[in-house]
């Protein structure tokens, strides 16, 4: 066996295989879709139960999120204490997720506990309540955090910048208000579940190694007819944007920091371009060693950190830059920011740097397909775009490996032009 030379650099190659998981796939009588993937090594179980039931399904503001923070609040048969030392005394965690598209109830567990777990999380998803006294609670926290929150530069930076790429009425843009925390009522919460939590639209996703009789036990309880409301798709009109390029200033007398947030509307997963922007944006932003992270942190000082990043959502995307930098600061760095953009535009990306971002890109792609678990996030979010997973992953790879610093070039003047970015600056604008 030879000795490892810790003092050279392991040699880099592209030429590999992805060992992708194919999990079982299954689809109920009832319309829920089951992708298991077998996991043996450890005699545990993680389940999500995934809901088309995000911010994009509300007609309501914080409808969306309050449900799915309210379904271990009691049902028809349990307190809320009931549910909570119930878990806890079968050592299982539960977690609730939500973003603008998909509410996700996740279920972790040994697999011996299964029996007496499932039956409780179908209870939970079919029968839940969600008494006004316990939503009175937690609006009053949530409302004392907004109005925390609107003191925050980086959050007023958010919230303007999504509120004008999107427009108002858009889910994704409209700005939660201090009056809708003291218009909400439990009804809103029910009618909302009752509409959306429906297991015809539900996507399983479960890693472990289950006994057979664990499976039949959930495929007899979670075959059921459908208890709530047959799913109901939220109409949606056409939105107007505000404002998509030039600057917006935001007031924050006395802030010490202002905050930047610097972008535009962008594609979703589906679009071709999608690929080659993500080498882009990391080259830009994407990672520690990008340009802006180099220039404005390690050469100029003005912030401890800065990133570019891509966010795709179901019916839109986009891109952004965010940092945080010294007021006085402020319009040097946004100077700096628009360097690297024109530089990006005006040039190619160099062969060294566009082999360490390639690399570095690789590797990054290898870590987040590291077990049964990443495999099966990455999986769940693909399939909720409607990609295929093993398509998917052998085109970014593809593009990752064949692209050439003239087709950067070329994506850099199609999106990063800064006059057709909106540039919102949250601070001390005055000083």
């Amino acid at each position: 066996m030879k000795p490892i030379v810790r003092t050279k650099q392991p040699k880099i190659s592209p030429d590999f295989n992805f060992e992708a998981l194919k999990p079982e796939a299954n689809t109920l009588a009832n319309g829920c879709e089951i992708y298991h993937f077998p996991y043996s090594q450890q005699d545990v179980s993680k389940i999500d139960f995934i809901f088309p039931a995000g911010k994009f399904q509300q007609t309501k503001n914080l409808v969306a999120g309050m449900t799915s923070k309210m379904l271990l609040e009691g049902t028809k048969k349990r307190s809320n204490e009931d549910i909570v030392n119930f878990f806890e005394y079968y050592g299982a965690s539960v977690d609730r997720n939500i973003d603008n598209d998909f509410a996700c109830l996740t279920i972790s567990c040994l697999n011996k506990n299964l029996k007496h777990i499932l039956p409780l999380v179908y209870e939970i998803l079919t029968e839940s309540l969600f008494p006004q006294k316990q939503l009175n609670v937690i609006l009053k926290n949530d409302r004392q955090n907004h109005l925390i929150n609107l003191e925050k530069v980086s959050y007023l930076a958010n919230l303007h910048f999504t509120k004008n790429i999107f427009g108002t009425k858009h889910p994704y843009g409209k700005p939660i208000e201090v009056k809708d925390f003291d218009n909400l009522k439990s009804e809103h919460l029910s009618e909302f579940y009752k509409s959306k939590y429906d297991f015809s639209n539900c996507k399983v996703i479960w890693v472990g190694n289950p006994s057979n009789s664990d499976m039949k036990l959930f495929l007899d309880i979670f075959g059921q007819k459908n208890h709530n409301l047959k799913f109901t798709q939220t109409e949606r009109k056409k939105f107007k944007t505000i404002k998509t390029k030039g600057e917006i200033f935001i007031e924050r007398a006395n802030a010490n920091q202002s905050a930047l947030m610097i972008g535009s509307k962008f594609h979703t997963l589906n679009h071709e371009d999608f690929y080659g922007m993500k080498v882009l944006n990391t080259v830009l932003g994407g990672y520690f060693g990008s340009r802006l992270m180099k220039n404005l942190r390690e050469k100029k000082g003005m912030t401890y950190g800065i990133n570019s990043s891509l966010t795709s959502f179901i019916h839109s995307g986009i891109f952004y830059i965010n940092t945080q930098v010294k007021s006085e600061m402020t319009t040097q760095a946004i100077l700096e920011i628009k360097k690297e953009l024109f530089r990006l535009i005006k040039e190619p990306v160099e062969k060294n740097e566009m082999e360490l971002v390639k690399n570095y890109m690789l590797g990054a792609l290898v870590r987040k397909l590291d077990g049964p678990f990443s495999q099966a996030a990455m999986f769940a979010r693909l399939l909720l775009y409607g990609l295929d997973y093993h398509q998917y992953l052998n085109k970014l790879k593809g593009t990752i490996i064949s692209i050439v610093p003239n087709e950067v070039q070329n994506l850099a003047k199609k999106y990063l032009n800064p006059d057709n970015l909106l540039f919102v600056i949250s601070g001390d604008i005055e000083n």
